[in-house]
Formats: structure tokens, sequence, C-alpha cells
């Protein structure tokens, strides 16, 4: 048996159903009912708060491995005590369960400490978890998500233009949730992992966000729309109208100015292993069905 904490969410819903296609034994742990998870074969829903201890515990007990993350928290007046708060819970849980092998969703920079904006609590987490004696855990340093660009679908149909507060002509590796997901499942099913270890999932190149505007605005026929940097208070702005703490968008934009700087770059070296095969063209489709859906 093997647990997905947060299994309804981008990445927990993939490993689920990739491990159910497996045909293994999956205990996914969600906030609430899932009807999407309730259909998968060998997929038992376990309903809860995971910042519960005594719940996720009770959750965690007997599985072989689990797969963890740290769910963003857009809305919280303090991102780093969102994020401690989650990451204290799951340690706690880990500890009073017997879990010995855990796979950590982090993020490519989550090596530095400061500077990087969000990426700076999943260091923390990633600490927490490396002070368990006894448990191997495998952190995935996943690159930006190819998902985050459906961000740019109201901006280009309503404003016809591609907005990022990132200097748009410095390179970053992108990678699709679906290939971070298949390398969860392939961490889980094999468990060889030992120790405190850490592997990126960089996707199959670097690109910059002029090249991504391009690949997109092609997609959707409309290669006209240029790439904009926006100004970080106006991108503000908007993130607070869309319900963002003012906490986590000055996080948005510090980890903005890390990537623009290469400093996160700087932290990872591509190799084979930590390269997949989903390019942005690829992936493409998927942004163009969504802004088909705003038409």
């Amino acid at each position: 048996m093997l647990a997905v904490i947060a299994a309804n969410g981008q990445i927990g819903r993939q490993i689920a159903r990739q491990l159910s296609s497996r045909a293994t034994p999956v205990r996914a742990i969600v906030r609430r009912a899932d009807a999407f998870l309730a259909e998968l074969p060998h997929v038992k829903m376990v309903v809860g708060d995971a910042e519960d201890v005594p719940f996720l515990t009770r959750a965690l007990e007997g599985t072989e491995a689990v797969f963890t993350l740290t769910p963003p928290s857009y809305a919280a007046p303090s991102h780093s005590v969102a994020v401690d708060r989650f990451g204290s819970a799951v340690l706690a849980a880990i500890v009073a369960s017997g879990v010995s092998k855990v796979v950590n969703l982090s993020s490519a920079g989550a090596s530095l400490p400061d500077g990087t904006g969000p990426i700076a609590g999943l260091y923390r987490n990633e600490q927490r978890l490396n002070s368990l004696a006894d448990v191997d855990v495998l952190h995935l340093r996943a690159a930006s998500f190819m998902e985050n660009l459906l961000a740019k679908v109201v901006p280009m149909r309503q404003f016809g233009v591609f907005p990022d507060m990132m200097d748009p002509d410095v390179a970053f590796p992108m990678v699709a949730s679906a290939d971070i997901a298949a390398a969860a499942v392939a961490a889980l099913m094999r468990r060889d992992f030992r120790g405190k270890s850490a592997l990126e999932v960089l996707g199959p190149r670097d690109y910059t966000m002029r090249e991504a505007g391009s690949v997109l605005a092609s997609a959707i026929g409309r290669p006209e729309i240029p790439v904009v940097r926006a100004d970080p208070a106006e991108t503000k702005a908007v993130l607070a109208a869309h319900g963002f703490s003012n906490d986590f968008a000055a996080k948005f934009a510090e980890m903005a100015d890390a990537l623009s700087s290469r400093r996160i770059q700087a932290t990872v070296v591509r190799t084979a292993a930590n390269t997949t095969t989903t390019s942005l063209e690829a992936w493409a489709p998927i942004f163009v069905a969504a802004y088909a859906q705003t038409a």
C-alpha cells in the first residue's frame, strides 16, 4: 500500500491514476471527497485534514511509502507560517506512523535557504524531512510547471499580451506536471532510494518567457501576441484582486527576480537522469484547450 497526500491536487491526481493503472493499492489522502479518485480501481480515499496529526498518522499507518508535497497557500496572510504548519504536521505523522520511505515534491532552487520567494518554504520542509533519522527521503526538485503558464490565458484573451515579471530573455527549465508525476510513481514503485537525496525533474530543455510566449501564441493562432515584462506593483495588485495575500504576492515577485538573476538556475545541472521528455510544444494542446474554454 502506498499513500499520496493531497491526492486530489494537480500532481496527486496524476500519481493516483498512474499507480491505479499499475494495479498498485493507493491510499489517497484528501481534504474533500473526489469523484475522479472514487472511480479509480485500487484507490481508497481517506478524507480529512492533513494538518490534523492524529488523522494523518492513521492514514499513513501500514503504508510502504508516502508521497507528500507542500500545498500552495495563496491566501494565507503569512505564506511561511502556513507552509511550516503543514510541514510540521506531516513530519509528526510520518514519525508516529512508522513510514520508512518518503517521496517529497520540492522545487529547483530548494537548496537555497532564502531569496527565492515561496521556494524558501520548500527548503525548510526539505530540512525537516532530512532530520528523520530512520526514514529514507527522496526530494523531487521540479522545475517550473508548464501548467503555471495557464495563468496567461486570460491576459492573452482579454488584452492580447503575454505578461510576466521575469526577464523575458532569461532561460529556465520548465516541466510538464505529468512528467513530475511519472518520476514520483517510478520512485514510489522502486523504493530503492536510501538516506536523504534529491533528484531534479527539469523537462526537456530550458525556455525563455519570450520563447514560451511565441510557442503558445502560435498554438492558439495568434502569433502576433507580444511578450511583455509586467510591472511588479501592477502584478501584485492583480494577484490581490484574485485572492492572493500581499505576502504571497511579494514572494512571487521575489521568485521572479531569483529566476531573472539566474540564482535558481545555478543550483541545477542538467543530466540525462533529470531531463524529461514532454516539450512545451507537445504540452501546448492543454493550453489551447484552456484558451478555447474562455471564448
